[in-house]
């Protein structure tokens, strides 16, 4: 992916959840009274605030599937441009690093030591990585 675009894509996907954060808030703290002052004015927005308010809840799940698909896609589409642009500040030894430190991800990989349960005791899997771990 080019790294523009995924700069670009998180600046508008960091827009488009602080619309949706915007909206809940907006229609959670909104004077009922007001709005239904604006609408026997004639008003037709405070006409439609008060059709979203009639129906909280459906609006207030929207808002929170909108802030929800937004995040996620924040993390899908901006950490490999974010990742990509800060690989070259880490590559400097970043080998003897590596061994040093566990891996943070919340999935095992070949590099992080993988436990099993064994008769409710941990004990470490005998594999790759701890044969790696063994001989240095």
């Amino acid at each position: 992916m080019n790294d523009l675009f995924g700069i670009l894509a998180l600046f508008f996907l960091v827009l488009m959840n602080g619309f949706f954060v915007a909206a809940e808030f907006a229609l959670v703290s909104v004077r009922r009274t007001r709005i239904d002052q604006l609408a026997d004015e004639g008003n037709a927005t405070a006409r439609a605030a008060q059709r979203a308010l009639q129906n909280l809840d459906l609006y207030i799940a929207a808002t929170q599937l909108g802030i929800t698909m937004a995040s996620l896609a924040i993390g899908f589409v901006a950490e490999p441009a974010i990742e990509h642009l800060l690989h070259p500040c880490s590559r400097k030894d970043s080998s003897a690093r590596r061994r040093s430190r566990p891996s943070r991800s919340a999935w095992p990989s070949r590099s992080a030591p993988s436990c099993t349960s064994c008769s409710g005791s941990w004990r470490r899997k005998a594999g790759p990585c701890n044969a790696a771990s063994r001989s240095a």
